[in-house]
């Protein structure tokens, strides 16, 4: 090691494209490895995507390959911070679109974190498992769920994502939505995953379905979503009751109980009509 190869990834960190050029040409190493995390410079350079020195590091014979201490490569933070071109440039180098870091996290996995529907195509498109799962057992579709990218639960399940597939902890990305709608307005993804065969009837480990999630957490729309696919009384009935989290406002929870007893008694009262016929 010697002090320009320091100086090479303070440059990328600090994207001084001029200075990356100068030390490479007066020979820093491109492949030198940060001796505390392992990330290399081309690690460092997947955040300013085209408008970097990634490219320039790859002409110089920076290793795409390259791995840091914690499994991480520069394919996964291209993906994070969504770099279609720089996956290309990446692959084009023959890296294995489905490697793994230390936690089984994929780059297609990544590109679901980053809600980054068009790094994901380019991963599907050169022959990412869209069905990996990590050390948890979460998909990219669950993460994609997680984050309400509806986009990216499109091209997810598009390329055959598994729609009832669950985590370790029995949860799908039905689920995965219905447990974070308390924060964001996730119906638009609610509609995404039924549209694509997603089953409402699932339970998970703590024997909770989705509808049971979404009342708990308050939110009623993603709720109606839901009950357009629930035609099981006794599941409505266990969501009725489902305390509400702390979070919930006393409107909103008295919302979510009418909606339920609402569709709770079209349903009875469906019930009662079959059986008189």
């Amino acid at each position: 090691m010697s002090h320009l190869d320091l100086e090479l990834l303070e440059a990328v960190r600090v994207n001084n494209i001029g200075e990356v050029e100068r030390l490479i040409k007066n020979g820093a190493d491109v492949n030198y490895a940060h001796e505390h995390c392992g990330d290399t410079g081309l690690m460092w350079a997947a955040p300013f995507g085209k408008f970097g020195s990634f490219r320039l590091l790859l002409k110089h014979g920076a290793d795409a390959n390259a791995v840091s201490n914690t499994g991480k490569t520069a394919l996964y933070w291209a993906a994070f911070f969504g770099h279609a071109d720089c996956l290309e440039a990446l692959l084009e180098h023959g890296v294995d679109v489905n490697v793994v870091d230390n936690e089984e996290e994929t780059a297609l996995y990544s590109a679901a974190c980053g809600g980054h529907a068009d790094c994901l195509e380019v991963l599907l498109k050169h022959g990412a498992d869209v069905n990996a799962a990590k050390n948890d057992g979460k998909t990219a579709l669950m993460e994609a769920a997680a984050r309400g990218c509806a986009d990216c639960l499109e091209v997810l399940l598009n390329h055959g994502a598994d729609a009832n597939c669950a985590n370790y902890i029995g949860n799908t990305a039905l689920m995965e939505v219905a447990s974070f709608c308390w924060i964001y307005e996730y119906a638009d993804c609610l509609e995404v995953l039924l549209k694509h065969g997603a089953d409402v009837n699932v339970l998970g480990n703590h024997g909770r379905t989705a509808l049971m999630l979404a009342a708990s957490h308050g939110n009623a729309e993603c709720l109606e979503v839901l009950l357009k696919h629930v035609n099981d009384i006794d599941q409505i009935k266990n969501a009725l009751e489902v305390p509400c989290f702390v979070h919930v406002d006393c409107a909103a929870t008295k919302k979510i109980k009418q909606s339920l007893q609402r569709h709770l008694a079209k349903l009875e009262q469906r019930r009662s009509h079959e059986t008189r016929l």
